[in-house]
């Protein structure tokens, strides 16, 4: 089966990511003896602001690895329209992108056919929508606030 997620999203233009990781959204396997998340989208800080980054993080076991990295400024002050498709598997198939609704900009594609998409033990993976970030450099951090509209998931 393939699953389709697809939302709206905006993030304040002064939004101040963590050095660490900031999520937006998960795929999280549920069930698990640990809770790293399948797949992210994620912000994370930079040695300068011009080096703030939006990233796509896969774990297939426990170790994260970024396989899609843009700069994080375009995404910032607009709605943002993200669809999400998934082929749950060991060897999954993954597409995002991720539209600004101003302009109708394509700022982010990924699309892997080969990708595993499961976590081994898991019962089933689960979306996760929201602020999820590390706490270890908070005094660089500010309370933030993201805002979410018109969240669909689709099985086909």
């Amino acid at each position: 089966s393939k699953f389709i997620y697809q939302w709206k999203f905006k993030i304040d233009k002064k939004f101040q990511s963590s050095k660490k990781f900031t999520h937006f959204f998960q795929l999280k396997g549920v069930g698990l003896p640990y809770g790293m998340p399948l797949m992210t989208l994620t912000a994370r800080k930079g040695a300068s602001e011009d080096l703030n980054r939006f990233e796509i993080r896969h774990a297939a076991q426990r170790k994260s690895n970024t396989i899609k990295v843009q700069k994080l400024q375009p995404f910032l002050g607009k709605w943002l329209q993200v669809n999400v498709e998934v082929n749950f598997g060991n060897k999954g198939k993954l597409v995002i992108q991720i539209t600004s609704m101003k302009d109708s900009n394509r700022l982010l594609h990924y699309e892997s056919n080969s990708i595993k998409m499961w976590k081994d033990y898991a019962d089933f993976i689960r979306p996760k929508w929201g602020i999820y970030r590390s706490l270890k450099y908070k005094d660089a951090l500010r309370d933030e606030a993201i805002y979410f509209a018109d969240i669909v998931i689709r099985v086909n």
